[in-house]
Order: structure tokens, then C-alpha cells, then sequence
């Protein structure tokens, strides 16, 4: 199966067929380039600030975030980690260097993630008219077409 982009968010994961978009809207959309990984569904180079997206397997948290190199995502959480539940199965690793991305920062701080040759990050809080409305539609969409 071959999909054009892969959206996670916390309503579920979408693979689609379809174009996105030729180029995701910068003004809201963070977009950084996220090469595919063996552990995980893609991962950031050194200089992004390590990071591991979705791990396929256990994933780590460091002793030290200080150690986890600075980067645009892990800054705006004031202990560099958007994961706040303390219940999250992650396991300690002393001298981690790498910032592992999970579901539990996907539902802490609620993102939207869009994965096509390049990662695009939304923090999903700002704005739910569009979402709303996009439900309200299908659902008389669907009626309509069942009649």
C-alpha cells in the first residue's frame, strides 16, 4: 500500500491516497525534515535536536532533559516535554540524549502531525470551528447519500 502522507492525531491515524497539500501553510504549520527510521516513524538529525518520532518499540525518557539538545519543539514545554501524565509506561535511561516522541505527547499537548517527506507539526488548540463544521458536513453529507 502506498500512501502519499500519514496524519496522526489524537482522533486516529489517516493514510491517504490524495495530494495534502502542494505545500503545508507555514503560519501555523512547524515543518522540519524527518528522514525515516528503522525504530520508529521517522527521526530528526543532531542538528533538529535528536529526536525519535513514534517508536515501534519502548520508549525512553532521559534522567537530565537539560542533555536533550535545544530545538523549536521541546523549547515551548517548560521541562522540555509535552508529555505531563505520570502513568506513560516510558522507562528511564541515564545519559539520554534523544527526545522520544510518543503517543503520550500526542495526547498531552493535543498535536496534529502530518508525515510527507518532511514532518509537519500543529499544536491542535487553536482553532476547532474548521474541525466542527468539517464533522457537521459529513454527517449531512452521509445522510443526504443514505436517503
Amino acid at each position: 500500500m502506498k500512501s502519499t502522507y500519514l496524519r496522526i492525531t489524537r482522533r486516529g491515524l489517516q493514510y491517504s491516497m490524495n495530494e495534502l497539500l502542494p505545500q503545508m501553510p507555514s503560519a501555523i504549520w512547524k515543518s522540519a525534515r524527518c528522514l525515516p527510521s528503522m525504530d520508529g516513524l521517522c527521526a530528526m538529525s543532531e542538528q533538529a535536536g535528536s529526536m525519535l518520532w513514534f517508536l515501534f518499540m519502548q520508549v525512553d525518557i532521559p534522567d537530565n532533559f537539560q542533555l536533550i539538545p535545544r530545538n523549536e519543539y521541546t523549547d515551548q514545554f517548560s521541562n522540555r516535554s509535552a508529555c505531563t501524565s505520570s502513568s506513560t509506561a516510558r522507562s528511564l535511561l541515564m545519559h539520554n540524549t534523544r527526545y522520544e516522541v510518543s503517543l503520550c505527547d500526542l495526547l498531552d499537548s493535543n498535536l496534529d502531525v502530518v508525515y510527507m517527506r518532511f514532518l509537519h507539526i500543529l499544536e491542535d488548540g487553536h482553532n476547532r470551528i474548521p474541525h466542527v463544521l468539517g464533522r457537521l458536513f459529513r454527517v449531512r453529507l452521509s445522510r443526504e447519500l443514505c436517503v
